[in-house]
């Protein structure tokens, strides 16, 4: 039995169904499109490994595009999509895995019998095991040359301690090292099951062919079984202060963090407005004050971002003047009261509903919008709904929202560099 839910997204059409085995489905067919993007969204990032798997969501990443049981080995995945004119490729975040296709409609049904082989059949060679694990050690040490991207995984060491959400993907390698095929067999088969993922597809697609090749490529597959895809979610330990490592790099390099529960719908869409206000794109106001007048910074940018039992909003940036931009940054956050009139509240309104319609203009940035919003509120809203609520935030709960989730009691500052900033008291 299929469910059904129709939903007008737009001036687009979007569809939901959910398969018998509990898979769930999210389509927009656009028969005007050249082009057909699809993808697997998965609950199996690096939150959901143990102390022992640290690592594994990455390798797993890795291996999934390594062979199959219809394309057993790396080229033959290659072959077919290079001669497909397809872009293929996948990726691990702290709660999502994807995997995910781009091909012309001609091709569509083809590529998509290969991303559902993909994510059912992939098969595990040993020698490419271990060669792909040196890969990944490449990757290792390669990020850690990379002060942001150091800097980000020494952050959600310090924000989330004791908390899974302090498992950066990269993982451990002394833990990657010593992990065997069959290790990684387990931790496929403990989250890879159809309640746990959704598949998002847009552009020349045909619902019932696509539903009718899913039902096909999984109703076959002894190896998508349901298995335990709980998980207990708690809210990560707030914490508060600063933290410090070393980093070679002629400039320092920190992190403003705010840890709070989660988000409801409406605050979290509230916080992406405050972000924006504070440090994104060139009007924000900590652009103007650190870039464009006093030429302390060369970028600095403000994020907020959901997970399924924590709300981060963090501000990042670098300078050779930390003494002089860290409590410019704090004064501005913790009493923007003094910056943000009503009247710029509208303004801000109009620019974050325009720029959600433009972003969701690409197929990549649509599939990651929905994915989320399945992810984190078990669903879709339609963006005339995101709109009315966006546009439904008042000016007193921007303050009461800055005065629950951005205060100095969870205000964590993490920073890299030759040398340690003096946080002001």
């Amino acid at each position: 039995m299929i469910l059904f839910l129709n939903m007008a997204f737009y001036n687009k059409q979007f569809q939901s169904f959910q398969l018998k085995n509990g898979l769930n489905i999210i389509t927009r067919q656009d028969n005007n499109s050249d082009i057909a993007t699809l993808s697997f969204r998965i609950k199996a990032g690096s939150r959901y490994e143990k102390e022992n798997e640290l690592g594994y969501a990455h390798l797993l990443e890795h291996m999934l595009l390594k062979g199959t049981k219809n394309f057993p080995s790396p080229f033959e995945i290659g072959y077919a999509v290079d001669r497909a004119g397809a872009y293929l490729n996948a990726s691990t975040g702290q709660e999502l895995s994807s995997v995910y296709i781009q091909v012309a409609k001609e091709k569509w049904q083809e590529m998509f019998k290969l991303l559902c082989d993909i994510i059912s059949n992939p098969i595990f060679q040993k020698e490419i095991f271990e060669n792909e694990k040196k890969v990944i050690f490449q990757e290792i040490k390669k990020t850690n040359d990379n002060p942001n991207k150091y800097l980000w995984i020494k952050t959600i060491k310090n924000i989330f301690k004791n908390h899974p959400l302090s498992h950066h993907p990269l993982g451990d390698e002394e833990i990657i090292k010593k992990a065997v095929v069959e290790n990684l067999i387990d931790y496929r088969e403990r989250l890879f099951i159809p309640n746990n993922m959704v598949l998002i597809a847009n552009g020349a697609i045909d619902n019932e062919e696509l539903i009718r090749i899913t039902e096909q490529e999984f109703s076959v597959q002894d190896n998508i079984q349901q298995k335990s895809g709980q998980f207990d979610y708690s809210v990560p330990q707030i914490n508060k202060g600063e933290g410090f490592e070393y980093f070679n790099s002629s400039q320092s390099y920190f992190n403003f963090n705010f840890v709070s529960a989660r988000a409801d719908l409406k605050d979290y869409l509230a916080l992406q407005l405050i972000s924006i206000f504070l440090g994104s794109l060139k009007t924000s106001i900590l652009y103007q004050e650190l870039r464009q007048k006093m030429g302390l910074v060369y970028n600095v940018n403000a994020y907020n971002t959901g997970y399924q039992d924590a709300n981060l909003f963090y501000i990042e940036t670098s300078s050779n003047y930390p003494d002089k931009v860290i409590p410019i940054v704090i004064e501005k956050l913790l009493n923007f009261e003094k910056y943000f009139s009503e009247s710029l509240l509208k303004e801000y309104q109009e620019q974050y509903v325009n720029s959600l319609i433009r972003k969701l203009s690409d197929p990549f940035n649509e599939i990651k919008f929905l994915s989320e919003y399945w992810f984190l509120y078990n669903g879709i809203n339609q963006l005339s709904d995101l709109i009315n609520i966006i546009n439904s935030i008042k000016y007193e709960d921007l303050f009461r929202i800055k005065n629950q989730y951005l205060n100095e009691n969870n205000l964590f500052i993490m920073k890299i560099g030759k040398d340690n900033p003096q946080i002001p008291a």
